[in-house]
């Protein structure tokens, strides 16, 4: 005889959908809620040799940021160590398949920045001085890191027709912090 349950339960098995680099994500950030960085040994949250990483991983996942392929990478080898205990909530086949998913992505990812780049590094070169001096002193300083705030403020300042060398840093910096604002 068939029994309707098991036949439902089949049907919700294949229409599961495949796990994604979400679910590494929640396993990352699942161990550093609990996690003390591995002060005491309690068992609980990210052991010590994985602390410092994972803490520093879950704060990126934090801010809203996807796993690099390093991180993604990192994620597959030392989250399979807590699979039997603090996370047996996760089956090792759907993890797999995440692991492998949240790298792929990464990679996609990176693959479409390195590309984002090298368009911007292709158009500058169709720029003639006086509009790249334009763009770069267009530059909103709220995205500029710190330590380059000083050294653009200068160029910025400039009263003069810029170096060959001052130009190098400014196309630089148009590389580096006009690909970030075209992001934001």
């Amino acid at each position: 005889m068939i029994d309707l349950d098991d036949i439902l339960e089949t049907v919700e098995e294949v229409e599961k959908e495949p796990p994604t680099e979400e679910l590494v994500e929640m396993a990352i950030l699942q161990l550093d809620s609990v996690c003390d960085g591995a002060i005491t040994d309690d068992g609980v949250g990210f052991a010590g040799m994985h602390a410092r990483t994972g803490k520093k991983i879950a704060a990126r996942l934090k801010t809203g940021l996807k796993l690099t392929m390093l991180q993604a990478r990192w994620a597959r080898h030392a989250l399979s160590y807590y699979l039997n205990t603090q996370l047996d909530w996760i089956d090792k086949e759907d993890f797999k398949i995440a692991a492998d998913d949240a790298y792929e992505k990464a990679r996609t990812r990176e693959s479409a920045r390195i590309n984002k780049n090298l368009a911007l590094s292709r158009s500058l070169e169709t720029l003639s001085r006086e509009e790249m001096v334009k763009l770069f002193k267009s530059i909103d300083m709220q995205i500029v890191e710190a330590k380059d705030q000083a050294f653009i403020r200068g160029l910025k300042q400039w009263p003069k027709d810029y170096s060959p060398k001052q130009y190098i840093f400014v196309r630089k910096f148009i590389t580096k912090y006009a690909q970030k604002g075209l992001n934001q």
